[in-house]
């Protein structure tokens, strides 16, 4: 419904178009387009003209703070959705995508102050032009580049999804081997089953870990894990097991032999996360405190109490 109006508007403008003459024409390349004198008053038609660029303006302004805030509203819709489902976001949330739509926001301001100025302004004062033009191709770039570097994208997590949808297909129709798990015979509630999971099996050391694979374990619908997570635990599957992650991490960042025999990658590695980089992002997002520093300080601590 967004592109209605500038539909209807692209018609208006080409009937005007094609009803005036070569006169009209000329009046409103030459009078308005390039603001000369001597060709007031204008006809009818050049003045439906001028009310169509000033429409043009508007709408275009509109249009594009509407798709600035559906566009982001569109992007926490999604990223929500993968916190729910992954436990290791590792590029695939789309937040970059926030910084491609400001840039085209900027390149759209600049274009509108480009417009109101006029033809007329930037052939008198063609070296300004080089200000809105520079500012126009580095926000397209900007834009581009961070839409190529979003290598994860909406069409990957909808195939993750899809074949849990199927996996549950296949398993409702032909009975498969279920996991048998020590200790949860006795646990009734699926919470409790999860926190059993969690902290005495420690399925979070498993960096590709999911929301399905814990529905299958489980032997449930994704669907009660994520209500269970949000509603009794009041968080996401992303947080929660990053949680677990974090605090396992830093066990090992405490422990004097294995804070002294391990690097900072293993104990990121050791502790489920994908990569160093989401470790210490994460770290330092939960504990205020990247690991390296956590770490040293425990060495100090340590060496002092020693």
């Amino acid at each position: 419904w967004l592109a209605l109006p500038s539909f209807l508007l692209a018609i208006y403008s080409a009937v005007i178009y094609l009803l005036m003459t070569p006169a009209e024409m000329e009046s409103f390349i030459q009078g308005i387009m390039y603001q000369k004198s001597g060709y007031e008053p204008y006809p009818r038609l050049v003045r439906l003209q001028i009310l169509r660029e000033h429409l043009f303006k508007v709408l275009f302004s509109v249009q594009v703070i509407l798709s600035v805030y559906f566009g982001f509203r569109l992007i926490d819709k999604y990223n929500k959705k993968v916190k729910t489902f992954y436990s290791n976001l590792g590029g695939k949330d789309l937040t970059p995508m926030k910084w491609a739509v400001a840039a085209l926001l900027l390149a759209s301001m600049v274009s509108v102050l480009a417009n109101s100025i006029g033809k007329s302004y930037f052939i008198t004062h063609p070296q300004l032009l080089f200000i809105p033009f520079t500012i126009y191709s580095v926000c397209i770039f900007f834009s581009a580049y961070v839409s190529y570097m979003q290598r994860f994208t909406i069409e990957h997590f909808t195939k993750n999804v899809n074949e849990y949808e199927l996996s549950r297909v296949f398993t409702v129709k032909k009975p498969v081997a279920h996991y048998y798990i020590p200790g949860m015979d006795n646990l009734k509630s699926l919470r409790d089953r999860l926190i059993y999971l969690l902290e005495k099996i420690e399925i979070f050391k498993n960096p590709e870990l999911k929301i399905s694979d814990v529905s299958l374990l489980l032997k449930t619908n994704r669907t009660y894990v994520s209500k269970v997570v949000n509603e009794e635990l009041n968080t996401n599957f992303c947080d929660l097991v990053n949680s677990y992650r974090v605090n396992y991490a830093e066990e090992l960042l405490c422990s004097p032999e294995q804070a002294n025999s391990l690097s900072i990658a293993e104990i990121a590695e050791m502790s489920g996360f994908s990569s160093e980089s989401s470790f210490y992002r994460v770290f330092k997002n939960k504990k205020g405190i990247s690991p390296g520093i956590y770490k040293q300080h425990r060495c100090n601590v340590l060496a002092v109490n020693g």
